[in-house]
């Protein structure tokens, strides 16, 4: 099983605990019991179906944003120092090891010098556009998932609203208005401290991959720097024998 699956594995094992926590505490000291439940005890927060829909796209807004905000981190890379360092082993022509080290490095960026080295015979226009081409792969393979966060900043309001909209059309009898309105105005609540940290959380992540796509153009001009070198010290070696 590769990393991108046993991350996926994590994920979902974090969903699965986090449903769990909130199903054991339906039993805790808080909770109450609601008529015609079958004597079940149940908070008051999951007295409506729109709030136990909110808790779950909480719980996986979390789940998305934990695994993108790991990814990120786990793909940054100093930049400066892994091209000097690359720049080093080419000058020695060491190219065989200069793949290598790229192939090591766990970043978008090292997979486009990679294919840089490893198409260098090409010209620099075709070979620009080959980069760029797959700049914008790694791009979207960076923004993957982000459409959770963003679609449940947008939606978990309004599910809020249609979950108070469904409290206040309850056919019980109304005792204690105050009661009433408190309850039933739970899931817009509970909507919006949905959806503010999601749409909180996809802007951050949006600007971490900003900075990964800075970090991937760099590399591009560098990359294309080093088969420059490259280009210019075969023909010396040559003219040399």
């Amino acid at each position: 099983m590769n990393k991108g699956k046993w991350r996926w594995v994590w994920c979902a094992g974090l969903l699965v605990a986090m449903l769990g926590w909130v199903a054991c505490g339906t039993n805790g000291p808080g909770a109450t019991t609601l008529p015609n439940a079958g004597g079940s005890k149940l908070p008051e927060l999951l007295s409506n179906p729109m709030s136990v829909l909110l808790l779950l796209a909480a719980a996986l807004g979390v789940v998305v944003f934990i695994e993108r905000y790991v990814h990120y981190h786990r793909v940054q890379i100093n930049t400066t120092e892994f091209i000097g360092g690359l720049r080093n082993v080419i000058r020695q022509k060491n190219l065989v090891e200069a793949i290598s080290i790229c192939e090591a490095t766990p970043s978008p960026a090292a997979r486009l010098v990679r294919e840089a080295v490893l198409q260098r015979e090409r010209g620099r226009a075709e070979l620009k556009e080959i980069l760029e081409q797959m700049g914008s792969t790694e791009t979207a393979r960076l923004e993957r998932h982000l459409w959770v966060l963003v679609t449940l900043a947008q939606v978990a309001p309004l599910l809020g609203l249609l979950g108070t909209v469904m409290g206040f059309m309850a056919q019980d009898v109304v005792t204690d208005l105050r009661a009433h309105f408190s309850q039933a105005l739970v899931p817009a609540a509970l909507g919006l401290a949905v959806g503010v940290p999601c749409f909180a959380g996809y802007n951050y992540l949006v600007n971490e991959v900003g900075g990964l796509v800075l970090d991937m153009e760099r590399s591009s001009m560098d990359a294309l720097q080093l088969v420059g070198e490259v280009r210019t010290a075969q023909p010396a070696e040559k003219a040399s024998a």
